[in-house]
């Protein structure tokens, strides 16, 4: 493939573009000659959904000088290259990209006159480009290469992989991309979210289009994750904030979902700074901030596999009963149910017998605040919906909840590039012993796209030696069923710069790999970094060991640095045959 193929493929997007807009208009000047009825506007713009070499022709589509204006204003690309193509045979093909991509941003820069006055907006101000990555199992198109930095401003289009994507959370290859129905279902559901209802045609506001997307795709779960960055932030911000001007965004539940105060059947006042919920038992638990949330733990985390509204909700209380407030309880309660973010969860335990007691279910939500989210309020409670009793026996212990104030620097445990080339050879054990931070925060120094780890985690206690048992009977039930009936399965969230992010259920034992460019020269020193956020039991200890995976690097290394060495030794060869006349 060169630059001249894309060039004509170019071509025949345009007309292509032209012959269907036609098409309706043809259609709908029959109709009108007929008398026949005629509803609604005729479409003026196309929506281009492009794969592989196929997104970057329709970006190039739309800077051709023969297209007609605003005829395509939205562009969805799946493992589609952007900033330069994966392999580059021939000069024409990379010069081909340098030239679309130069067009594509001055068409984003505002025009002015030599002097500085204003001209008009941006040429392609109307366009937005949402790109998505297959992740680490596309090896034809990787990820960094998807991505439209230095091409489309975030104002009008982003990346995503479908490792991060709501609804689909899985890495796919390079072909299955088209008919993975998990992201097939997603990506439909977006392009119809996309049309004005009361027109009939895509909204004209690109902001508009650009939050459907961001909505409909994004899992909620930000693309990056640094806990001592947002701590300096927050503790930044609320030098200057007073409480009065402190507003949360609601995230209340439906109207439809409600609950009142008689359901309930009774408080319970958390003294700890774990608060745990082993079955939809109808009480609501109060979480003093101020007490809880002091020495440092101004932050609270919560996962679950309750349904968010139907099972559990969260509220945030200024002051609890009555108060002096002339404000109605509306105004001083903030609902914060809804910004709990569903995660992929594991299969769910097997009940061995109708209302017998199950393993502990995976966590299918995760929740979190921040110092910024908590300042202002004295009370977090956590209300758990009444389940009825099954055939007079007790409802089966798969319900779960376990939240906790933590200092993240507890938590924080980092591997610099020694200790992981170090574990090739040393396989080293850490014991994670019980009450620890719910959320542990493992920084790797080198990318896991280059080095792979295997993360396994071996459950060794639960808490079972404090009973009345004899010690040698509780240690071998601690490594029994019932610390399964105790502890849920760990989940382990993974960030990526290039790939941002991925998740594993029930992590016991696993190799985390990302999708990550070449170390190269120029790569700064955060871009070769990956963090994972292990969400593990507090009441639980664990024996966890973390070694770089032999098989998987060496997978990585060779495809991510032997095609290029390839392909640079065999454009060699051919030059070199030029030039000595052989060819």
């Amino acid at each position: 493939m060169d630059g001249g193929i894309l060039e004509e493929h170019t071509e025949y997007v345009v007309n292509a573009i032209h012959r269907i807009l036609d098409q309706y208009r043809a259609s709908y000047d029959v109709r009108e000659k007929e008398g026949a009825a005629t509803s609604g506007s005729l479409p003026k713009s196309v929506l281009l959904v492009g794969h592989s070499m196929g997104g970057f022709v329709a970006r190039a589509a739309i800077i051709h000088p023969r297209l007609r204006k605003s005829a395509v204003e939205t562009v969805l690309t799946l493992s589609s290259p952007h900033q330069s193509p994966p392999v580059a045979l021939q000069p024409s093909l990379g010069h081909y990209f340098a030239s679309v991509n130069q067009q594509w941003r001055k068409g984003y820069e505002v025009e002015t006159t030599r002097t500085g006055r204003f001209v008009s907006d941006p040429v392609l101000s109307h366009v937005v480009v949402v790109s998505i990555s297959g992740g680490y199992h596309d090896y034809q198109v990787r990820t960094k290469l998807e991505s439209l930095d230095g091409i489309v401003p975030p104002t009008n289009g982003f990346l995503i992989s479908s490792t991060g994507m709501k609804n689909v959370w899985l890495s796919m290859e390079h072909q299955a991309i088209l008919w993975c129905n998990q992201l097939v279902i997603q990506v439909s559901h977006t392009l119809l979210s996309l049309i004005d209802s009361r027109t009939g045609q895509p909204y004209a506001n690109a902001q508009k289009r650009l939050a459907i997307f961001t909505r409909m795709l994004r899992s909620g779960i930000p693309p990056s994750f640094n806990w001592k960055m947002q701590s300096q932030l927050a503790s930044q911000k609320l030098k200057h904030v007073s409480m009065k001007d402190v507003k949360h965004a609601a995230a209340a539940c439906p109207s439809n979902v409600h609950w009142t105060d008689d359901g309930l059947e009774r408080d319970l006042y958390i003294q700890t700074t774990t608060v745990t919920v082993l079955a939809m038992d109808g009480r609501r638990r109060w979480l003093d901030i101020q007490k809880l949330g002091s020495n440092g733990k101004n932050h609270f985390i919560f996962v679950t596999n309750l349904a968010p509204c139907s099972g559990v909700r969260l509220h945030m209380w200024p002051e609890k009963g009555t108060s002096n407030s002339n404000l109605p309880l509306s105004g001083r309660v903030v609902e914060v149910t809804l910004k709990m973010v569903s995660i992929p969860s594991g299969p769910a335990p097997t009940q061995i017998e109708p209302g017998s007691q199950t393993e502990q279910a995976p966590p299918s939500a995760v929740f979190w605040l921040g110092p910024e989210d908590l300042h202002g309020f004295r009370f977090l409670t956590i209300s758990v919906a009444p389940r009825p009793t099954v055939s007079g026996r007790p409802p089966p212990a798969a319900s779960m909840a376990v939240g906790q104030f933590f200092n993240p620097e507890e938590g924080k445990i980092e591997f610099p590039p020694l200790s992981m080339l170090q574990s090739f050879y040393s396989h080293k054990e850490t014991l994670v012993k019980e009450d620890h931070p719910l959320a542990l925060n493992l920084s790797f120094a080198l990318s896991l796209g280059l080095l792979p780890v295997t993360l396994s985690l071996k459950t060794v206690g639960c808490g079972i030696k404090n009973s009345e048992l004899p010690d040698e009977v509780a240690g071998n039930v601690e490594n029994g069923r019932l610390c399964k009936l105790r502890c849920f399965p760990p989940v382990a969230l993974v960030w990526d710069d290039t790939s941002g992010l991925h998740i594993f259920p029930n992590l016991y034992s696993e190799t985390i790999v990302v999708d990550s460019s070449p170390a190269l020269w120029g790569s700064t020193r955060d871009s070769e970094k990956t963090t994972v956020l292990l969400l593990v039991d507090p009441h639980c200890s664990y024996r966890t060991s973390v070694t770089v995976s032999v098989t998987a690097a060496s997978s990585r290394f060779l495809l991510l640095y032997s095609p290029q060495q390839y392909i640079k030794k065999y454009m060699h060869g051919i030059i070199t045959d030029r030039f000595q006349g052989k060819l």
